[in-house]
């Protein structure tokens, strides 16, 4: 099992939306681990009010990727596409998990450079889309925004 903190930066149009997301292949055995897909478990999923200072989104992003570390292996996947990039900045000073800045790109390859990634937007869009239409997700009961979250992603397009 993994945990990650999946971000995207807003301030003024759209708000910096936080998701907490436990990736783990489920048992059965009466298959081979292989074939088993990845689920997705949605633990916790939190707007950003507009308007809020990035230091606070910093600040908020830190709180819910310790907390979320406590669960297990964590790591922080952010947008650091524009404004993303002096957030990258201080939410790596700020918070203790790791953190890997993923800048989306009109491009047609990933390259990976430590903890840094650019990733074609489609690609990106691709295997969302193949992870919800494919039923490989959940939530758990008691996770904030969770109809909110599934109307967005069925109006999703790129």
């Amino acid at each position: 099992m993994s945990l990650y903190v999946g971000v995207d930066i807003g301030r003024s149009v759209d708000s910096t939306a936080i998701v907490v997301d436990e990736v783990y292949r489920p048992t059965d055995i009466t298959q081979p681990k292989l074939w088993l897909p990845l689920r997705h478990r949605l633990r916790w999923i939190q707007r950003v009010p507009l308007h809020t200072t990035y230091q606070e989104i910093v600040e908020q992003i830190a709180v819910v990727a310790e907390a979320a570390a406590t669960w297990g292996p964590a790591m922080v996947a952010l947008d650091a596409t524009g404004v993303g990039r002096p957030v990258v900045d201080m939410l790596r000073a700020r918070c203790s998990v790791p953190l890997r800045a993923i800048t989306l790109t009109g491009g047609s390859k990933v390259v990976v450079e430590g903890y840094e990634m650019s990733a074609p937007k489609r690609d990106v869009v691709v295997a969302l889309e193949c992870i919800v239409t494919g039923h490989h997700f959940e939530s758990v009961p008691d996770c904030p925004m969770q109809q909110d979250m599934i109307t967005e992603l069925t109006g999703f397009d790129y």
